[in-house]
């Protein structure tokens, strides 16, 4: 293990299913998730005890399970805070796993004002401050997109 409670074990010319068994876990409870998105393989390793992976995979990765209990169990997009707000607030979202985010703020024309996220996140709690200084008084939204998962929320500017 790692200073960070986690292991990545790379899986070269496999034959699958591939059998993983923990021995001598020090009492450590483990969590085994996908090196890719972290949600193909979403399973509790116990010592002695056998997991099977049926996917092909290139890269497991082994989390202490107190380090897994803080990744979020789905995804969700909050409200803002605060909100109704000036010039700036904060927008949350949880992602159980890894991947593609685009976070955009629309006006209620449906048109663009601000692209606040778009690239590659990891699992985990994110945040991230939007300044509103340049815009009119008025009702936003904001949608985001991961994956097949898309949410939309309302925020409201005041000046």
């Amino acid at each position: 293990m790692t200073g960070q409670g986690e292991l990545q074990v790379e899986l070269n010319s496999a034959v699958y299913p591939v059998r993983i068994v923990a021995r001598n876990s020090g009492g450590k409870s483990l969590r085994i998730r996908d090196g890719i998105g972290g949600t193909v393989v979403n399973q509790k390793l116990e010592d002695g005890k056998e997991v099977i992976i049926h996917q092909r995979l290139n890269k497991l990765v082994l989390i202490e399970e107190q380090q897994a209990a803080e990744l979020p169990q789905q995804y969700e997009l909050f409200q803002n805070y605060p909100n109704p707000f000036n010039p700036s607030t904060t927008i949350r979202y949880a992602l159980p796993g890894g991947g593609k985010v685009r976070l955009v703020v629309y006006n209620v024309l449906g048109e663009v004002v601000a692209e606040l996220v778009n690239g590659e996140k990891e699992a985990g709690q994110h945040q991230v401050s939007f300044n509103a200084a340049n815009l009119s008084s008025g009702v936003y939204l904001y949608r985001l997109e991961t994956g097949t998962f898309v949410s939309v929320r309302k925020l409201v500017v005041i000046k």
